[in-house]
């Protein structure tokens, strides 16, 4: 279900990532914002080579979604103090032109601030209902401090100043102990799992003696294992960790050495085959 706090016409997880603040972007008009997203998006996505399997059949279907979207996003600007953000669209459709018909590039571990299409005034520590209500860069999101349940417009590239973690990220090196809502250090092998958590290299298992999960390291090739994830190797095929199959060998778990691919028709390790164009999997909207 499209929600009303998405405030896009398009995958809006792509519009947080793109940036607002670059003066070479061209503004997109809210007049012109179909044509241009059609062309950027629609067009793309029945020229790349999709072979077996794609989000739109057509053009119109495409831009149906689009459509609805745009309605969705002028219902939103109805709203007193919501104004649309012609520069955040045309970041959106300058990012499009560039990637052709690859994916996108994988998410920096530096924090970047929504550019959202359509945004309110609210600033940080205001009352709001939906992120399009707060501020552009601003989400709206629980409000830990106050006794009562009320949300507030948070920077969510803020690293929270105290130990909650609720409704900003921990600082670098920490993880967030939903139980308490603090920020807490990872634990260390031997040490119960927080959040499902533990230190780099290490992983989470429910522990029968203990009657909690607990951080182990990977065992080595021959030891017991439940999962790839459990081994050093990350290949655990019968119970126990083995060395992952090489070229032409079985791979019935789905497991190669990392420079070959497990072909589903014959079940064994081959060399992987060209992925097929990102866009051809992605929608215009969640």
């Amino acid at each position: 279900m499209r929600s009303a706090a998405a405030i896009a016409c398009v995958c809006l997880s792509v519009a947080a990532a793109v940036s607002c603040d670059d003066p070479t972007i061209t503004e997109v008009p809210r007049t012109d914002a179909l044509d241009e997203l059609t062309r950027a998006f629609c067009e793309r996505h029945l020229r790349c080579e999709c072979e077996d399997y794609r989000v739109y059949e057509s053009t119109m279907e495409c831009v149906g979604d689009l459509e609805e979207g745009l309605a969705e996003l002028d219902a939103q600007l109805q709203v007193v103090g919501v104004v649309y953000d012609a520069d955040c669209v045309g970041a959106y459709v300058r990012a499009l032109d560039e990637r052709g018909c690859g994916g996108w590039e994988a998410p920096s571990e530096t924090c970047e601030r929504p550019c959202k299409f359509a945004h309110g005034q609210a600033r940080i520590g205001e009352t709001c209902e939906q992120d399009f209500h707060c501020a552009q860069g601003l989400v709206c999101a629980y409000d830990d401090t106050y006794a009562d349940y009320r949300t507030i417009c948070i920077d969510p590239c803020v690293a929270t100043s105290g130990p909650s973690c609720v409704n900003a990220p921990c600082a670098v090196g920490q993880v967030c102990d939903w139980d308490n809502a603090r920020c807490v250090a990872p634990p260390g092998a031997g040490e119960t799992c927080v959040a499902g958590e533990c230190a780099q290299g290490l992983f989470c298992r429910f522990d029968p003696m203990a009657q909690t999960a607990i951080c182990f390291a990977p065992a080595p090739i021959g030891e017991a294992c439940m999962g790839h994830g459990e081994c050093d190797s990350g290949y655990c095929p019968a119970g126990f960790c083995a060395t992952r199959p090489g070229r032409g060998e079985t791979c019935e778990a789905g497991v190669c050495t990392d420079e070959l691919w497990c072909n589903p028709e014959n079940t064994r390790c081959e060399t992987a085959p060209p992925p097929r164009p990102a866009i051809c999997d992605e929608a215009v909207q969640p």
